[in-house]
């Protein structure tokens, strides 16, 4: 469904900036406003540019693929997405190209939820914050939880944090969150800590058959490895008409570096989906139990934010660098780390190091063999791809830490954290490294790459 009654260019010119579609002959006013003016095309009734509210310019169109230069590249997909330029939206511009704000306004959402957010948009029916005002005490906060579950955003991949206070309020807003997918029939995975889930079983009571749980110790406890679980959620439900899912990967008990490695593959979960995705993923954050920092980080890393009692509504969200999305300060070693230079012919050498430090340190057989196959597998990629690099290892106080360094440029977003295939099979390493090792971290930048490989003592 196509044309100019969906404000979608039929050819590859540059989109209107302020065109306005008129009325074809034959259209009805809308049955809720005498000024809403519409079309029937089969069975849907369409919204037209030029209506009420927000400057007579709110419309719909179909999604393009991209939009370079006020072109459309690529084609459309499946999806709407609801452009008002009142509200500070320029439909020549792609979707990734304006603000977290707009990007929550346009969608994208399937045909009836757009026509459904479009109403809404133009104040054809209430709110649910405003349907909900004058309510109080714990009823009060509970809507508070739930305000953000509505229809319109539905249709496309969304990643928001929840941000609770106590044990009570992190029940009320993912059960809530649960239920709606139960009550639609809708596949919901949750990955939480194993009290978590117990308590969340307890709560939905019968309804808990329905929904699929997974430990976080043992999906995420390297958060390198979370991302390609809910690759494989998305497609074991491919042609599902809506996915939830329910995921905390940040936790108080972390490590800093692990920690560190949970910001980044909450950041990078933003480009993990295609836009179109019906993928809702919530993010549960403890206020009451993670530091300050690591608050403001969720709200730069969550282009959504349910933001509870004690929580306050804000918009920093901050896309990441895909030109440069390992650009970090590298920590540094500590003073005495053994060394090791990485040259052709010399993997042997690197193996022997590696298996006398993990004895020393105390790991157990299996650990022991794990992280020296995954340093080899890095110490190979940096021969084949860095022209080799040098090797530092050392143990702190939780790990035997091993970094492999050289010139190269890891530019790729999600490197290390989706299963090879065929075309991606020379640089599995990191891949493989990040089911051998208990963590992995990687920082690049132009001419200066270092991995880190940590195992667990």
């Amino acid at each position: 469904m196509s044309g100019p009654d969906l404000d979608v260019p039929t050819s590859n010119r540059p989109v209107a900036r302020s065109e306005v579609a008129p009325p074809p002959s034959g259209s009805q006013p809308g049955p809720r406003d005498p000024g809403l003016r519409t079309h029937t095309e089969g069975d849907v009734t369409l919204p037209f540019a030029g209506q009420p509210g927000h400057g007579r310019a709110a419309s719909l169109r179909r999604q393009p693929v991209r939009i370079v230069d006020g072109r459309i590249e690529g084609g459309y997909r499946n999806t709407f997405e609801l452009i008002c330029p009142a509200c500070g939206d320029d439909p020549a511009l792609d979707y990734s190209q304006v603000s977290p704000r707009l990007q929550w306004l346009r969608g994208p959402r399937a045909l009836q939820a757009a026509l459904a957010a479009y109403e809404k948009h133009l104040g054809l029916r209430p709110r649910p914050d405003e349907a909900s005002r004058g309510s109080s005490g714990a009823g009060a906060a509970k809507t508070g939880m739930t305000q953000s579950f509505t229809e319109e955003t539905l249709g496309g991949y969304r990643h928001e944090a929840l941000l609770y206070s106590g044990m009570a309020e992190f029940l009320t807003g993912t059960t809530s969150f649960i239920r709606r997918a139960v009550s639609a029939g809708d596949p919901i995975l949750v990955v939480v800590n194993s009290s978590k889930i117990s308590m969340l079983r307890n709560e939905l009571g019968a309804e808990a058959g329905q929904v699929s749980f997974a430990d976080m110790a043992e999906v995420g406890g390297n958060p390198g490895r979370i991302i390609s679980a809910w690759r494989a959620f998305v497609q074991a439900h491919a042609g599902a008409s809506q996915l939830y899912g329910i995921g905390e990967p940040v936790d108080p008990g972390r490590s800093p570096a692990e920690l560190a490695e949970c910001q980044l593959h909450e950041a990078l979960l933003n480009v993990a989906f295609d836009v179109s995705t019906p993928f809702w993923l919530l993010c549960p954050y403890d206020l009451g139990a993670l530091a300050a920092d690591v608050i403001d980080e969720a709200y730069r890393t969550h282009p959504f934010v349910v933001p509870g009692r004690n929580g306050k509504a804000r918009s920093s969200f901050r896309p990441i660098n895909l030109a440069d999305p390992f650009a970090r300060r590298l920590p540094p070693r500590p003073a005495g780390s053994a060394y090791l230079a990485i040259q052709p012919g010399g993997l042997g050498k690197v193996r022997t190091l590696v298996a006398d430090l993990a004895q020393r340190a105390g790991l157990g057989l299996q650990s022991a063999n794990a992280i020296v196959q995954a340093v080899s597998e890095i110490a190979s990629n940096s021969l084949h791809f860095g022209g080799g690099g040098e090797l530092h290892a050392w143990t702190d106080d939780q790990s035997l830490v091993c970094e492999v360094s050289d010139h190269g440029h890891i530019t790729s977003p999600l490197a290390g954290r989706l299963p090879p295939t065929p075309d991606t099979a020379p640089g599995a390493g990191l891949w493989l490294a990040n089911q051998l090792c208990d963590l992995v971290q990687i920082y690049s930048s132009p001419g200066r790459t270092a991995i880190r490989l940590h195992q667990n003592l």
